[in-house]
């Protein structure tokens, strides 16, 4: 893969998530517990040669958001917060 397609399947890194659903409930326990978005994998962003025809993509199609506990110096405790598909 190509450093722009790298960049196109972690499209995401820190900031805000790109989300499908946009409802508190996929953060709440999240934050009550330190977690910081960290990045997504996003399957919009798949280049054609990266998935076969004849398979399904992972995630249906949607996108993994990733949570850690981000300090100034470290990245700590980085977990699968949600997965969202359409």
């Amino acid at each position: 893969m190509t450093r722009n397609q790298w960049i196109s399947l972690f499209d995401q890194s820190r900031g805000n998530p790109r989300l499908i659903q946009n409802e508190d409930y996929y953060f709440t326990n999240l934050m009550e517990e330190s977690f910081s978005f960290l990045f997504q994998v996003d399957e919009d962003g798949y280049p054609e040669t990266l998935v076969q025809h004849d398979y399904n993509y992972p995630f249906g199609f949607g996108s993994l958001y990733i949570f850690a506990m981000i300090r100034a110096t470290e990245i700590k405790h980085p977990v699968a917060g949600f997965w969202q598909f359409s």
